[in-house]
């Protein structure tokens, strides 16, 4: 009974504080646990609570009706328009007017700033793909210069190889005509020698040597 008198005493702040959290108030809650085992539900359930109350936050204000407080609003509104007006706060009137200006020209710095900047970017975008252009003209360049240098190389080593070649034949074929030319004179002579010393067979057998010696230089 005693037990039970504490606790419902206990508990009793927990239950009329409720309306206080998030409300228009600032609270300060401490939660009471016992270590005792059988207490060990309401410990969890005093812990949990405590856990949701901490994670309460609200803005405190005056308690003012909220139609009362639009209209002290709107009251000190037109308070402060008439000072305008009356000249008393021409001080404040002026001040605005030159953090206006002043906030134009720096806004108009900033805006001529960023337009010089990005005509700067501009030109250097423009300048950029002028050089990356002449790049790829220069290399288009280069690669036809290196072709032409190696179809010439080419027809170079052509002509020098048919040059060699040539060279080779025209020397074979003048040393033939040599060799033929003195065989020739060799076996005419011998051919006239013979023709008053010896037969018409021996006359046949050196004409057709003197074939025989032809058609291998041929």
């Amino acid at each position: 009974m005693i037990s039970d008198f504490f606790r419902i005493n206990c508990f009793g702040p927990n239950f009329s504080l409720i309306d206080s959290l998030g409300g228009n108030t600032k609270t300060l809650m401490i939660a009471c646990i016992s270590p005792a085992d059988n207490n060990y539900e309401e410990s969890l359930s005093t812990l949990r609570y405590a856990n949701r109350a901490k994670n309460i936050q609200n803005t405190p204000k005056i308690n003012e009706d909220p139609k009362d407080a639009l209209l002290r609003t709107y009251q000190e509104e037109i308070k402060r328009l008439h000072q305008l007006l009356e000249g008393k706060g021409e001080p404040n009137l002026s001040a605005l007017v030159t953090d206006r200006i002043e906030s134009d020209t720096r806004s108009h710095s900033v805006m001529e700033r960023l337009k010089t900047h990005q005509r700067g970017d501009s030109e250097a975008e423009e300048l950029a793909e002028r050089v990356e252009a002449d790049s790829s003209k220069m290399e288009q360049i280069i690669r036809e210069k290196e072709l032409l240098k190696q179809e010439y190389e080419k027809k170079l080593k052509e002509k020098e190889d048919l040059f060699v070649t040539e060279a080779a034949d025209k020397e074979k074929l003048r040393s033939d005509i040599e060799q033929l030319h003195k065989f020739y004179k060799s076996r005419l002579s011998k051919l006239d020698a013979a023709s008053t010393t010896k037969s018409g067979s021996d006359t046949a057998a050196i004409f057709m040597d003197y074939q025989r010696i032809s058609l291998h230089f041929i």
